[in-house]
């Protein structure tokens, strides 16, 4: 029951339809009395304000909310790079381990300046110092782009631009890509192969890099750890720890192990 400008009103219902209002003002009663419901607002009034106070309240809760989640955090709380780092130092461990000869290297990478997509970047040139012979002859800094031809959602380097990339630096021998594998076809796999030079992948769970490391189009590949590996420490405290905790390398060898 529903009382308005003095007058009170029953909800009634019928069948599986949801309850209505009567308009219809009924005799009071002491059983009225009982369960009469309090003095509502002027119903017009109340449909005008009821989404603006719904929103009102969405604000302060989703302010309370922020509220109480930056009060929990420490006052200078930071990223934590080890696990970032750690894939630097992997990659050039394994980087100066399989070319003990030395050679050119090519680096792309994305143009966010993100601490966490930086920090690969800055431990892989540090690691590598040791190695003169290892030479750094350009870092391309690429815009993710859309293609027709990636699977729907999927962002990367087109193959027409990476192609384009390595052409123009003609004495790499290595091409080092921080934002997973360039989407070649048949044929440009085949000329990229045929120049010599060696593809190696720092890369999320992208759907091909199973079948490209297997086949030898990818030399090597890092990737996130889809299971845990035994033995590996559960507090990680040092750029590896973190590295064997997240991450494994790939090689057509081991590409069999990737789910």
């Amino acid at each position: 029951m529903k009382k308005q400008q003095g007058q009170y009103f029953l909800f009634t219902a019928g069948g599986h339809d949801p309850p209505t209002l009567s308009r219809s003002p009924v005799v009071r009663s002491r059983h009225d009395e009982m369960f009469a419901l309090e003095p509502a607002m002027d119903t017009d009034m109340d449909e005008t304000k009821r989404p603006l106070l719904a929103l009102v309240a969405m604000i302060v809760l989703i302010s309370s909310l922020i509220s109480i989640y930056l009060t929990q955090q420490p006052r200078f709380a930071g990223i934590n790079l080890l696990p970032f780092e750690g894939v630097g130092d992997v990659l050039a461990e394994q980087t100066m381990e399989r070319m003990p000869q030395g050679g050119k290297v090519l680096l792309l990478t994305q143009d966010m300046k993100l601490p966490a997509l930086q920090a690969p970047v800055r431990r892989f040139l540090e690691a590598i110092e040791e190695r003169p012979d290892l030479v750094v002859v350009g870092t391309e800094e690429l815009e993710m782009e859309f293609d027709e031809s990636f699977a729907p959602g999927i962002m990367g380097i087109s193959g027409e631009k990476f192609l384009g990339l390595v052409a123009k630096y003609p004495e790499v021998d290595l091409v080092i890509s921080f934002i997973g594998a360039p989407n070649l076809v048949d044929e440009q796999w085949a000329t990229l192969q045929a120049e010599g030079c060696k593809l190696y992948l720092v890369s999320s769970f992208e759907p091909d890099i199973k079948g490209l490391v297997a086949g030898g189009r990818v030399d090597m590949a890092i990737v996130p750890r889809y299971a845990p590996m035994e033995g590996v420490a559960e507090d990680p405290k040092t750029r590896r720890q973190w590295f064997d905790r997240l991450y494994t390398i790939a090689t057509p060898e081991t590409a069999h192990e990737l789910p």
